[in-house]
């Protein structure tokens, strides 16, 4: 779980004054270069080097999928049932993933400490950067208006890592994007207290 806090901490808590949109506002695909423990998170085939890319997708229903080039896996996650699933094409197979509302919690940073900084530009879109203090770490994150994150950087538990976009869709996603194909086999991890 500490794996998916990483990496969804840099990608995506409610929306105020003094707090930016997140989750996203609108359904977008982007394209990230991701460096340090955001990359070694993601699991390695065959001894190769951890991938450099990887593409999240969000919808307006509170959804994200994660997909890490060249792997056969990934991660989806519903924030609105608290369910989240590991999905494998090679092995026509899901793992349903235990998940706390502690854990959605630190994913949208409804407890972390937001503070503004200032404006700036990623892959040709404008975004204004905030300073991310919480639980298991700090970082920043630059955010459009709407809630998409283009840039993040930061150290949870102790490990560095960053992504910036390299290539952004603000466009519909389809639902079937966010969901396990029909005819894949389900498994369901143990739950732990």
């Amino acid at each position: 779980m500490r794996a998916l806090v990483l990496i969804a901490l840099i990608a995506v808590g409610g929306a105020g004054p003094d707090r930016p949109v997140v989750p996203p506002r609108r359904d977008a695909a982007v394209t990230f270069r991701v460096t340090g423990a955001a990359a070694a998170l993601i699991p390695q085939l065959d001894g190769g080097a951890a991938p450099g890319e990887m593409v999240m997708r969000w919808n307006t229903a509170g959804r994200l999928r994660l997909e890490a080039e060249g792997r056969p896996q990934v991660l989806l996650l519903d924030t609105g049932t608290l369910s989240a699933h590991i999905v494998d094409s090679t092995l026509r197979s899901a793992i349903a993933l235990p998940i706390k509302q502690r854990d959605m919690d630190a994913i949208l940073l409804t407890q972390a400490t937001m503070t503004r900084l200032r404006e700036d530009k990623v892959a040709g879109l404008a975004c204004t950067v905030w300073q991310v203090h919480g639980r298991q770490g700090e970082g920043t994150i630059c955010l459009t208006a709407d809630g998409v994150p283009l840039r993040a950087e930061g150290t949870v538990d102790g490990k560095q890592g960053s992504m910036v976009a390299t290539s952004v869709q603000l466009e519909p996603q389809p639902l079937g994007k966010f969901a396990v194909p029909a005819g894949y086999m389900s498994f369901s991890m143990p739950k732990f207290k």
